[in-house]
């Protein structure tokens, strides 16, 4: 397509393995909901300026482009909004990314800006909201450690902004590690009788399958420090002379937690001998028959 392409109502689908090419402007007069391209958009730049690209996927979810420098003449750009969380992204992260890409040989400077809806950063803990950054895999791609993302409220959309790049692929917004929150997690191992259970090992698993482990204390108490917010945790208990009714439990971890229990029971009760049973004091004899 040439000229202007003007999007007032209706969702344009590009079918899994088409890219709908435009090299000239765009306009949209729609409402937020209605009117954007589902699949892959191409812009081929013969000069530096702006386009945006009228993207989404389940809901209106556009990238800003603006080309600063354009070192091979002509270098195309496109851009596919994809309703998933990130596959790159190892940290908390909205449930929406974008893919760029170059064409081979293109050499293009740009600055980005990429728009999310509220629902999108439902998972982000309202605490993490501020630790927001935009990745380029699961690089962190601000230029500073300061915000370049502002969250989504009720009202407006999220938007992400990143400048002077010229490697695409894979775009996300997620949370910094480095400023991510961190809190206590813990709980205690016990019999049904409520006794602690001494020395249990309680293993601690991320999502990137990173473990840690702790023991317990002579009451049954385990702590671990400084767990990252905002993700899902894998806690195993396990004991050499116990079994424990519910050995492993899963946890999203948004805030400190120090109940995270766990019930042992003796593992061999039921293979123990049976002592012998006493009549009038003396032990039972079994008597052969002649």
């Amino acid at each position: 397509m040439t000229g202007v392409m003007t999007l007032t109502n209706g969702i344009v689908t590009v079918s899994d393995g088409s890219v709908l090419t435009h090299n000239g402007t765009a306009t949209r007069t729609a409402s937020p909901t209605t009117a954007y391209i589902d699949g892959e958009l191409r812009r081929t730049y013969t000069a530096t300026g702006a386009y945006t690209y009228f993207v989404g996927e389940n809901g209106y979810s556009p990238v800003a482009v603006t080309v600063t420098n354009l070192a091979v003449n002509p270098s195309s750009l496109t851009v596919e909004a994809i309703d998933l969380p990130s596959p790159a992204i190892t940290t908390a992260k909205i449930t929406r990314y974008w893919q760029l890409e170059e064409n081979v040989g293109g050499d293009i400077t740009a600055n980005l800006q990429f728009t999310y809806l509220f629902a999108d950063q439902s998972t982000i803990p309202d605490a993490q909201l501020d630790d927001l950054r935009v990745f380029r895999n699961n690089v962190n791609e601000c230029l500073t450690n300061t915000m370049c993302v502002t969250p989504a409220t009720a009202s407006s959309n999220g938007v992400g902004t990143v400048t002077g790049k010229t490697d695409f692929s894979p775009w996300g917004i997620g949370v910094d590690a480095t400023t991510a929150a961190s809190v206590d997690i813990g709980g205690r191992v016990r019999q049904a009788n409520g006794r602690g259970v001494f020395r249990a090992r309680v293993t601690l698993i991320d999502a990137e399958g990173v473990q840690r482990t702790a023991y317990t204390n002579p009451f049954g108490y385990y702590r671990f420090t400084e767990v990252v917010v905002g993700e899902t945790y894998v806690i195993t208990a396990s004991h050499l002379r116990y079994q424990m009714a519910q050995p492993t439990q899963v946890h999203f971890v948004e805030s400190e937690n120090v109940n995270i229990n766990f019930t042992a029971f003796i593992a061999d009760d039921a293979e123990k001998p049976v002592a012998p049973q006493k009549r009038n004091g003396k032990r039972a004899v079994e008597q052969k028959r002649p």
